[in-house]
């Protein structure tokens, strides 16, 4: 079977780009800034709602908004790149759970709009538009539906269990379905 080095590339370059989509998301959940900025190039900037600006001005926002909400999920699904280059442009549609303190959920959706640059060997974005598309908040009296100690707990920072290497299982075993 011959491979086509320029076919095998252009896979490889996406997948550096979605890499570079997904270091956000799981930066900013979990409040890791070196992950949250590996994604971009450090004269990256983003118009992001609140805040339009350079990356490095981003620094410490994930943290800050704890005040509002307590535990947030980013999920990232569709993507298209179009690679012309060392310059790419990505759409990234994302949903975003957002707990409040106080029980209630902030859901949103809408996309990414990402420019990327390839700056000696490596793909970060350069430019960013953040577009919210939709939004709603699920009421505390519809919310926690599961006892919360049956799962281990998320935490912000690297006492996370995905920062785990190797990844042990330290509670006892348990079967609450078992007969």
């Amino acid at each position: 079977m011959d491979i086509d080095p320029a076919r095998l590339q252009r896979l490889i370059d996406k997948d550096e780009i979605r890499e570079c989509v997904l270091a956000y998301a799981r930066g900013l959940d979990r409040e890791d800034e070196e992950i949250l900025l590996s994604g971009f190039h450090a004269h990256a900037c983003d118009d992001h709602g609140s805040y339009i600006g350079p990356m490095s001005g981003f620094q410490g926002r994930a943290a800050a908004t704890r005040h509002r909400w307590q535990v947030y999920q980013h999920h990232v699904t569709n993507q298209t790149v179009d690679i012309d280059g060392d310059t790419a442009h990505a759409e990234t549609y994302y949903l975003a759970n957002l707990v409040r303190p106080d029980g209630p959920i902030d859901l949103t959706g809408g996309r990414y709009i990402d420019r990327l640059e390839r700056i000696d060997g490596r793909w970060g974005i350069v430019e960013r538009i953040t577009m919210v598309e939709w939004g709603c908040t699920v009421p505390k009296e519809q919310t926690g539906w599961l006892p919360p100690d049956l799962f281990v707990p998320a935490t912000h920072g690297k006492d996370d269990p995905s920062y785990r290497r190797p990844l042990k299982i330290t509670r006892p075993f348990r079967d609450l379905g078992a007969k």
